[in-house]
Order: structure tokens, then sequence, then C-alpha cells
């Protein structure tokens, strides 16, 4: 699961901006929340074009492709996409009707968050959050085992993606403890030198195992 997260414009310094656009698509991954992070399935190279919604007259290419490419190795390398273009490509799409609300909502006079976030609702938009510091709205999100990313009420993330990430593989079981000691590793786990009666044992180290290698003179 994720969230789309939009920006109204409204907030301060590189977040205020003449209109509402698109920040990015992140996958709740690592401190961000509890899904895996799935490495793209063909590419990993960084994006080499300033993509539609995010093209800002007002910033400029360089600052563009700058921030996509934050945009990518931070978040869309963990979005199970295929590759950057899989990924900006689906985030434009995702983006540009929520988008339309909130620039309807701003040519209307809004200006808290939860104005935006009303106006997304009413047009059937599930607002996981608000970010008024950064004058952002966040849209849940979820994707499907293939990397379709899809907009979604988080109740409905199981029918809307499916099963969603593929399980993440079981532990290995611990390998079993060692059986005689031999150079360069640990030998079996003790307390007392007597514990350690095994091939090639001669003593139980401060470790808490069993070592081939004998007390200095």
């Amino acid at each position: 699961c994720g969230v789309l997260t939009l920006e109204t414009g409204l907030g301060s310094g590189v977040y205020k901006h003449a209109n509402p656009s698109v920040h990015g698509l992140w996958p709740e991954t690592g401190d961000y929340g509890t899904s895996s992070c799935i490495a793209p399935k063909k590419s990993q190279q960084d994006p080499a074009k300033v993509f539609a919604c995010y093209d800002e007259p007002e910033t400029g290419t360089a600052a563009e492709l700058a921030f996509e490419v934050h945009e990518w190795e931070k978040h869309g390398e963990c979005a199970g996409v295929a590759d950057a273009v899989d990924y900006f490509g689906q985030i434009c799409k995702l983006a540009a009707p929520p988008i339309d609300v909130l620039k309807k909502a701003r040519a209307g006079g809004a200006i808290a968050m939860t104005e935006y976030a009303t106006a997304l609702k009413n047009s059937g938009f599930s607002v996981f959050d608000t970010d008024s510091y950064h004058g952002q709205v966040l849209l849940s999100a979820c994707a499907t085992p293939a990397g379709v990313w899809k907009l979604a009420d988080v109740k409905a993330f199981s029918t809307m993606c499916g099963d969603g990430w593929p399980p993440l593989p079981p532990t290995p079981p611990p390998p079993p403890p060692a059986t005689k000691c031999v150079p360069y590793q640990k030998g079996p786990p003790c307390k007392l030198n007597s514990d350690c009666g095994f091939p090639g044992c001669i003593r139980c180290a401060k470790s808490g195992f069993c070592t081939d290698v004998p007390l200095p003179p």
C-alpha cells in the first residue's frame, strides 16, 4: 500500500506555487509502514526526461528532473513497477483527476487543507491524511501483484488490488550448533571447559563457545 501525495500550492517555500500539482507516489515501506519494498521488474535506471505532470515552467527543467530522480530513488525503486517510465506514467495518470478537483477548489478560494480534503472526498477520492505546513493532501493507494497502482479506500485494498505485494520469504532456520572446533570458527556453545569434549575443542572461551585456540602461556 502507499499514498499519492498532491500539492495544493499553498505550502511554504518550494511548496508555494501557482497551481496544484503532484508530489509523488510513496509506497509505505521501511520507516513509513509495513509494505514490502519490491524492486523494479525491468530497470532501476533513473528517469531521463521530465514527465508531463512534473512539467512546471516556473521550476525549470534541470530542477524538475533532479526532483524526479529524488522521487524515483527514494520511493519508485520500492514501488514494484517495471521502471521509471512506468512509475511516472502511473503517477501522472493517477494524479490527473484529483488535481482537477484541487484546481477547481483553489479557483473557488479554498485555503484550508480541510476544504481541499472535503472537495476530494465529495468527488469520490479517499483522503488518507493532510499536511497543512506543506499544503498537501495524501490519497490512499494500493498496488496489484503486477505493480499496477490504484487509488482506493484502505478498506477496499484487497478488493481493488487483490493480495497486493507477494509475501516475504520465510526466515531460514538457524544453522545447527557446531559439533566440533575448527580454526577461525565458533565451536559448540559452552559455559565450562568441561562442556567442550568435542573433536578439536580444548576449552570454553569467554565468548561462550568452545575453541581450538589454547590460552597464552
